[in-house]
């Protein structure tokens, strides 16, 4: 329990890092989870390019990383490594904000889970095409086709399509 219990202390003065103090204020934290929401959305652009530019796609995948462990790392000294560290080395308001965030956390983790899932929920009674039933975005379309991969898009849409002429037919 003592070698424990130093190991958590010294884990506790590394995050004490002085040259961290700039990433201390409330105001830093905040830009630094922007930043990081931020990153997480690029990551969700980077897996939706992943098809029609694989080798970009890569690349902004590994800048993205390296963007977001700076971002992580400067979050946890930031907030003094208190999410990690054993409740017996935090003092009681630390301990308190800690079971505070925790709270705030999981509030928002469960409201965007519950938006997810009356996605889900909507997506199923609406009956929208998904791959899994076949369905794929078309990448031409004209009426030599019958304009069958068309069927499902809003009138203009349908009809900038017909105005198109292709020889291609849709994948």
């Amino acid at each position: 329990m003592n070698s424990t219990s130093t190991r958590a202390e010294r884990r506790a003065q590394r995050l004490e890092d002085p040259r961290f103090e700039w990433a201390r204020t409330p105001a830093a934290r905040r830009r630094l989870v922007a930043a990081m929401v931020v990153l997480l959305v690029a990551e969700t652009a980077c897996l939706v390019a992943l098809e029609t530019a694989p080798l970009a796609a890569v690349i902004a995948f590994g800048v993205i990383a390296v963007l977001f462990v700076f971002c992580l790392g400067s979050l946890k000294a930031g907030t003094s490594g208190v999410e990690e560290l054993p409740a017996e080395v935090l003092d009681e308001r630390q301990w308190q904000v800690r079971g505070e965030a925790y709270a705030r956390a999981y509030r928002i983790g469960f409201g965007l889970l519950t938006a997810l899932l009356a996605l889900v929920a909507l997506w199923l009674v609406l009956d929208w095409p998904n791959r899994a039933r076949g369905w794929s975005p078309p990448r031409c379309c004209c009426p030599s086709t019958s304009g069958s991969c068309c069927r499902r898009w809003s009138p203009p849409a349908r009809a900038r399509c017909e105005r198109r002429r292709c020889d291609q037919r849709p994948v």
